[in-house]
């Protein structure tokens, strides 16, 4: 009597621990996450808020710039964040591996070539673009650099800017308040 009662008690304990074996327990990562307030440079009416994500596949940089003249403007990360009245002191592009200007599909450019953006009529970009050469942390950090709109496009070819023209909106990249998700999965 002794016997299948002792096989029931590990055959229930061999169940329990298989379960607890194979079951994730919940965990809560944090999402880095940064943004950027953009501010008027050079007496233009720019100014706007951008959010930085970091991805697997790089950085998701979204949000709205107002104030634009209807058209396209480069914008590009700059390699300090000071913003002053004309944007000067954010130094040149963003580039920490000495690359030539370009455009973000070329394989040799600025980590910090980042296109161009539209503006509507009423003057409003929306943006929602990777930056697939920087992070939020690590190597090409871009927490602490400035994100720089111009009067014009990019032109991917003139260096070393672009031919974008003068900066008409700047913005430093600060951490922003982390999220944190739960991932509770079974496997």
């Amino acid at each position: 009597m002794k016997q299948p009662i002792m096989q029931c008690m590990l055959l229930f304990l061999g169940i329990f621990l298989i379960t607890a074996c194979t079951r994730q327990a919940s965990v809560k990562t944090v999402e880095p996450n940064a943004a950027a307030f953009i501010n008027p440079a050079n007496k233009s009416k720019v100014t706007g808020l951008l959010s930085f994500r970091q991805t697997d596949n790089g950085v998701r940089i979204s949000g709205t710039i107002t104030g634009l003249t209807p058209g396209v403007h480069g914008i590009h990360i700059h390699e300090y964040g000071t913003c002053n009245a004309d944007a000067s002191a954010a130094g040149g592009h963003f580039n920490p591996n000495k690359s030539q200007h370009g455009s973000p599909a070329s394989k040799s450019r600025h980590a910090g070539d980042l296109g161009n953006i539209t503006a509507n009529q009423k003057g409003v970009a929306s943006v929602n673009t990777i930056g697939k050469h920087i992070s939020l942390g690590g190597n090409n950090n871009v927490i602490g650099r400035a994100i720089v709109i111009h009067e014009r496009a990019d032109d991917y070819i003139t260096q070393p800017s672009g031919n974008s023209g003068k900066p008409i909106g700047c913005g430093t990249i600060g951490i922003a308040k982390q999220r944190e998700q739960s991932n509770a999965k079974a496997k």
